[in-house]
């Protein structure tokens, strides 16, 4: 069964005290959240495309991923932007976001999960995250 992501409800327990702040799923957007939450398979942040936008995360994407074995899991991000998911994953994977019917897809699918590694603002992707 899938959880519904909250594009990363860190509802799940934190593998350190360091990541338990009282923001629980909306704390730390933009940073790599599987350095420190090892029981995550996918997370990350999402944002605008929009650059003066940029530092706050969007919230109500959907995260579509379709792992190598066909599983697929939609994902939604909460307040902060973020989502996230234990659910097992083959990868590679192949990820899309979708918000107000407009949906992006990466063009290369990433071998691991943690999104924010390289997706985060500033980082010359053009779409920060």
């Amino acid at each position: 069964m899938t959880r519904p992501l909250i594009l990363a409800a860190l509802v799940l327990g934190a593998s350190s005290a360091a990541c338990a702040p009282p923001e629980g799923p909306l704390m730390s957007p933009g940073e790599d959240c599987l350095s420190c939450h090892s029981d995550f398979t996918a997370a990350g942040t999402v944002y605008p495309a929009s650059s003066a936008a940029a530092d706050q995360g969007l919230s109500g994407v959907k995260v579509l991923v379709t792992d190598r074995q066909g599983r697929r899991l939609i994902l939604s991000s909460n307040g902060a932007g973020n989502f996230f998911t234990a659910e097992p994953l083959a990868f590679p994977i192949e990820v899309q976001v979708e918000k107000d019917g407009k949906r992006v897809a990466m063009p290369v699918p990433p071998a691991e999960g943690s999104c924010n590694r390289c997706h985060f603002p500033g980082n010359g992707f053009g779409a920060p995250g």
